[in-house]
C-alpha cells in the first residue's frame, strides 16, 4: 500500500536528508562570488545552463508555427522570388525559432548550403555536386554563427580567427531544405497526388525532426536544382493538436472547391480531385453530394412510396458511405476525435467507410433520425386481427341496432322522395323525443342530414371500422389532394396490403331496409288508429240508419192511422193495414176541381 506523508508545519526543526543529492554533471550551476575570474569554459557552461532551463518551458509546447512565418512565392518573368515573413515557431526538440525581419530567399545559396550539409564531413566536397531532385520541405531553423568570421584575407594568409581578438556569436534563424522522397512513382505523379501522399506520411512520421530542429514552412518540388512548384499551405503545420491532420483538412477543402463535376457522375474521388487520400473527418463538400435527406419517389404502381437515396456526384469506388446524425453541440468534439483517426484511402482497396454526419438541433436529435423506417409486420398483423374483431363486433351491434331502430325515419316518408315534409318531420321529432336513441351505425338515419340530426339532438353516427389497407389508401388520397405525401413506410400501402393475411369477419353489414321494432310498433299503431277510425265511422253510420228507420216507422204509423180513418175504422184495429194491403188493387179517383165560377 502506498502511503503519502508531509512535513508538520508546526515542526521548526531542520529537514533530515535521507539520501545525498546527486546532480547532473551537464547541468552544474556555477557558484558566483565577488572577485571570481570567469573563464571561457565557465562562461559557456553558464550559457548552456541558462538555455537548458529556459528551453524546458517550451518542451511541453506543441511543435509547429506559433504565429507568422508565411511564405510568399512569386515568379516574375522567370525570376523566382520567395519571401518568408517574421514569426515564431517551436521545433520538434522543444526549442524556439524566432524570425524578427523578413527573409528574401537566395535560391542558389539555399541549394549550395544543403549540398554542403549532406556531404559527410570526412569527405572532400566534389567539384560538381549531384543536382538536387525530389520533394522537400522548406524549413526554418535556429543556428549559431560567428558574425566577424571573414574569409576575405590576403593570399598566403591563414583563415583562422585571431585568438586575441574578440568574436561575437549570434543565434539566427536560417532557411534550409528537409528531404522527403525522390522515388520514381512520386516523381511521375501530379502535384495534388504527391501532396496527399506527403501528408499521409507526415501523419505516421512526424515532419518535425528533433535532430534537425527545423520547422517546415512549405512543400516544394525541385528538379535539377530548379524549383518546379511550391505549395505554401500544404507544408505549413501550426502549433496545435493534430497539426498534420488539420493541415490536410484545410488543404482538402481548397482542393474540392476547384473540382469540376462530370455530367455522368462516373469518376471516382481520385479522378475528380487527383488525390490518393482524404482526411478522416471534416465538413463534407456540398458540391459532391445533393439530396442529402432523400425524397419519396412520386410514382404509381409498385414503385410508389419508395425512398430515393442521396445523390453522390462521384463514383464511390470501394468506399462505404453511410449517414449518421449527431447533435449540433457535439460536432466539434466529434470532428476532433474522428480527425485523429488518420486518412481515408481512395486507391488501395481498403474499403474505408465514410460517415456523413448531419448536424441537427440537440432537442431534435435521435440515434435513428436518418434511418429509413421499416415495416413492422408483426404490428400490422396484430392491427389486422384487431380490425377483424372490431368489424365483427360492429356488424353484430349494427344488426341489433337495425333490429330495434331500423327504417325508422323512412317510415314517415310517404312519398318515397327521400325527403320529409314539415308534418313528417314534426311527427318524427315527436317520436324521437319519446324514445331512447343511441349512437347508431352508418346509414342509421338516411333521410336526415347533419343539421336536422343536430336539431333533433341525435348523436353522431358511428363509422364502420376500416381495414388497414383501405385507411392508408384513403389517407394517401387525402394527402395527394393536399399536395402532400405520406411518410415512409405508410406511403407503400399497396405493398403492405399484399403482405397482410386474410381475416374472417363474422357477418356482412346488415340490410338497412329491415323494419325495426320501433318501426313495426309505429306501423301497428297506424293500423290500430285506422281500424278505430273505421269502427267509429261504422258506428256513426249505424246510428244514422237506426234514426232513419225510426223515422220511417213513425211515418208508416201516421200513414196507417190515416188509412184506418179512411177505411172507417179506428187506429189500431187493423183496418188501415188491410186497406194498405189492398192498395194495389184500389183505384183512386180524385174529384174534379170546381169551376171557376163556382168558387
Amino acid at each position: 500500500m502506498t502511503r503519502f506523508f508531509g512535513k508538520d508545519p508546526t515542526d521548526n526543526r531542520s529537514t533530515v536528508k535521507l539520501s545525498p543529492v546527486v546532480a547532473d554533471s551537464n547541468t552544474t550551476r556555477l557558484n558566483h562570488f565577488a572577485g571570481r575570474y570567469l573563464s571561457e569554459q565557465e562562461f559557456d557552461q553558464m550559457q548552456d545552463y541558462v538555455l537548458e532551463r529556459c528551453e524546458d518551458l517550451l518542451r511541453a509546447s506543441l511543435p509547429g508555427i506559433v504565429e507568422g512565418l508565411q511564405v510568399q512565392a512569386d515568379n516574375n518573368d522567370g525570376e523566382l522570388s520567395i519571401l518568408v515573413r517574421p514569426g515564431t515557431a517551436v521545433t520538434g526538440a522543444g526549442t524556439a525559432v524566432s524570425l524578427a525581419v523578413p527573409i528574401h530567399l537566395d535560391w542558389a545559396e539555399l541549394i549550395s548550403a544543403y549540398q554542403r550539409r549532406i556531404t559527410p564531413t570526412d569527405q572532400v566536397p566534389p567539384p560538381t555536386p549531384d543536382p538536387v531532385n525530389g520533394f522537400y520541405f522548406l524549413t526554418v531553423k535556429r543556428q549559431i554563427e560567428r558574425l566577424d568570421d571573414s574569409s576575405d584575407a590576403d593570399p598566403g594568409c591563414r583563415f583562422d580567427p585571431d585568438p586575441l581578438r574578440d568574436s561575437r556569436l549570434e543565434t539566427i534563424a536560417a532557411l534550409d531544405l528537409q528531404f522527403i522522397s525522390d522515388i520514381p512513382s512520386w516523381m511521375s505523379a501530379g502535384q495534388r497526388q504527391v501532396t496527399s501522399r506527403v501528408l499521409r506520411r507526415a501523419i505516421s512520421e512526424s515532419p518535425f525532426i528533433a535532430d534537425n530542429a527545423a520547422v517546415p514552412l512549405a512543400l516544394m518540388r525541385i528538379d535539377n536544382d530548379q524549383l518546379s512548384w511550391i505549395d505554401t499551405r500544404a507544408g505549413r503545420f501550426l502549433s496545435e493538436p493534430n497539426p498534420v491532420e488539420n493541415n490536410m483538412l484545410n488543404w482538402w477543402q481548397r482542393v474540392v472547391r476547384t473540382v469540376t463535376l462530370p455530367p455522368d457522375n462516373s469518376q471516382s474521388l481520385t479522378e475528380l480531385t487527383g488525390c490518393d487520400y482524404m482526411p478522416a473527418a471534416g465538413p463534407f463538400p456540398d458540391v459532391l453530394i445533393s439530396n442529402l435527406a432523400g425524397a419519396e419517389i412520386e410514382q404509381q404502381g409498385d414503385q410508389a412510396g419508395l425512398w430515393s437515396r442521396p445523390i453522390l456526384h462521384f463514383d464511390p469506388y470501394d468506399l462505404q458511405v453511410e449517414l449518421l446524425p449527431v447533435p449540433e453541440n457535439a460536432v466539434e468534439g466529434t470532428l476532433a476525435t474522428e480527425l485523429a483517426r488518420g486518412v481515408v484511402d481512395l486507391v488501395n482497396y481498403e474499403r474505408d467507410r465514410i460517415r456523413l454526419m448531419v448536424a441537427v438541433e440537440p432537442d431534435d436529435y435521435r440515434a435513428d433520425l436518418l434511418d429509413l423506417p421499416s415495416v413492422d409486420m408483426d404490428l400490422l398483423i396484430e392491427a389486422q386481427q384487431r380490425y377483424a374483431e372490431a368489424a365483427s363486433d360492429y356488424n353484430q351491434w349494427a344488426e341489433q341496432y337495425f333490429h330495434i331502430y331500423g327504417n325508422l325515419d323512412s317510415h314517415f316518408d310517404k312519398n318515397s322522395n327521400n325527403a320529409l315534409d314539415s308534418d313528417e318531420l314534426d311527427d318524427l321529432k315527436a317520436l324521437l323525443k319519446t324514445m331512447y336513441v343511441v349512437q347508431g351505425p352508418e346509414q342509421s338515419l338516411s333521410l336526415l342530414d347533419n343539421d336536422q340530426a343536430k336539431a333533433f339532438n341525435l348523436r353522431a353516427q358511428l363509422p364502420q371500422p376500416q381495414a388497414i389497407a383501405d385507411y392508408l389508401a384513403e389517407l394517401a388520397e387525402q394527402r395527394r389532394q393536399a399536395d402532400q405525401s405520406l411518410p415512409r413506410p405508410y406511403s407503400r400501402h399497396n405493398s403492405i396490403a399484399e403482405k397482410l393475411p386474410a381475416v374472417d369477419i363474422v357477418s356482412d353489414f346488415p340490410d338497412t331496409d329491415v323494419d325495426g321494432l320501433y318501426t313495426r310498433r309505429e306501423q301497428l299503431r297506424e293500423r290500430i288508429d285506422t281500424i278505430e277510425k273505421l269502427i267509429e265511422k261504422s258506428s256513426d253510420l249505424l246510428d244514422e240508419t237506426k234514426d232513419f228507420i225510426v223515422q220511417q216507422r213513425h211515418q208508416l204509423d201516421n200513414i196507417t192511422t190515416s188509412f184506418s180513418i179512411l177505411a172507417g175504422g179506428v187506429p189500431g184495429d187493423g183496418s188501415g193495414l188491410s186497406l194498405i194491403r189492398r192498395a194495389g188493387s184500389l183505384t183512386y179517383q180524385l174529384p174534379e176541381p170546381p169551376a171557376p165560377d163556382d168558387v
